[in-house]
């Protein structure tokens, strides 16, 4: 990639190795990337299932598929496993811009692992390792059954991240229990009949069959921060007094702020 631009998601700038060499080309400056990886693992390019809508909304760019988020549902790939892990669901959330047109979308993401097949009908001799990447909890012993990975994704014009997160619990609900109801039904009801909160004045509070809370959406006012609620007792779990002071410092002037973790759920608290 030429010097100043994004690197690819999952690869890696060599710079201060290409600093030592002089590396450079007539037209301008470019950097090596490179992607490290496990040769035991299994890991494919994540596929679209299914979706809805079929067809993408008027006001949404033309470059909007779901390749424009499949790597932030799937940051390092779809992996399988012979380690289950213990829990089967996985959320985390993450915004993307498709276009350059600088509008950001947001995404709420729900990973489920489910069975995939018998380990051992082909030519793979060791088990396959734990899922890597994500810091998920997983049995210690594999498994005679190789588990596979599927994203339950909502995109959204909004961050409504938390109203998201139990609309995709409560339909992963529905689709497995028995239901008269076709799932495009719940779907299309909850895109097209639920109202956009008023900003600082309207709170909408959205309710499924079955489900024990309502969802709830709403925006602050234009004036106020982004979001509320925020729980911080995660953050000072896992950073020291100095570091957080330092994190408040950097928001307060608009500062550029990468935060890094091997837990994508942890990212999301």
């Amino acid at each position: 990639v030429k010097e100043g631009e994004t690197v690819p998601m999952g690869f890696h700038r060599l710079t201060p190795a290409l600093e030592k060499t002089g590396f450079s080309f007539k037209k301008g400056r470019f950097n090596l990337c490179v992607r490290y990886g496990d040769q035991d693992s299994f890991t494919y390019d994540p596929e679209q299932l299914d979706r809805y809508p079929k067809l993408d909304y008027s006001d949404y760019p033309s470059e909007f598929d779901h390749r424009a988020f499949s790597p932030y549902c799937f940051p390092n790939g779809v992996q399988l496993t012979q380690y289950r892990p213990l829990s089967t669901t996985l959320f985390h959330n993450f915004c993307f811009n498709p276009s350059a047109t600088g509008k950001l979308y947001y995404g709420a993401a729900m990973t489920i692992f489910e069975e995939f097949g018998k380990a051992g009908a082909g030519e793979q001799k060791r088990p396959l390792p734990p899922i890597q990447g994500h810091a998920i909890p997983h049995h210690k012993e594999p498994s005679d059954k190789i588990w596979a990975p599927k994203c339950l994704v909502l995109i959204a014009q909004e961050p409504f991240y938390e109203g998201m997160r139990g609309f995709l619990a409560r339909l992963y609900s529905i689709v497995n229990t028995r239901q008269t109801v076709p799932i495009e039904a719940w779907i299309w009801a909850f895109l097209n009949q639920m109202p956009h909160p008023i900003p600082g004045i309207q709170r909408v509070r959205y309710h499924i069959e079955g489900a024990r809370e309502k969802m709830i959406f709403h925006k602050p006012p234009p004036v106020f921060f982004p979001v509320e609620g925020i729980p911080l007792e995660t953050l000072f779990i896992h950073m020291d007094i100095v570091t957080v002071v330092r994190v408040y410092e950097l928001l307060l002037a608009e500062g550029q702020i990468i935060f890094v973790s091997s837990d994508l759920s942890l990212l999301n608290k």
